[in-house]
């Protein structure tokens, strides 16, 4: 989910390796959908064929997400606060 935001202040770093509806110029992101569990009710977690697995970044990225899983757990890192894993 992304919220239009804009800022005068020169220390907010750009979107990289992000899933953002309408698209956002920078280096990895994309536009579609991120193929949530269930949002409406809060679950953000990835569904299997989401376009955000694999599709982030190594920099930057703590070594577990939300819930603890170690990262990565594919062939590269997943966009967003949860790692999928097939469960």
């Amino acid at each position: 989910i992304f919220n239009e935001y804009s800022s005068d202040d020169p220390s907010i770093s750009e979107a990289v390796y992000s899933c953002i509806q309408g698209g956002y110029p920078g280096t990895g992101n994309i536009d579609a959908d991120p193929l949530f569990v269930d949002p409406a009710n809060g679950d953000y977690r990835l569904q299997a064929g989401s376009p955000c697995i694999d599709a982030g970044t190594a920099d930057g990225a703590p070594e577990t997400d939300l819930l603890g899983v170690t990262r990565p757990q594919g062939l590269g890192f997943d966009m967003g606060a949860y790692e999928y894993t097939s469960r």
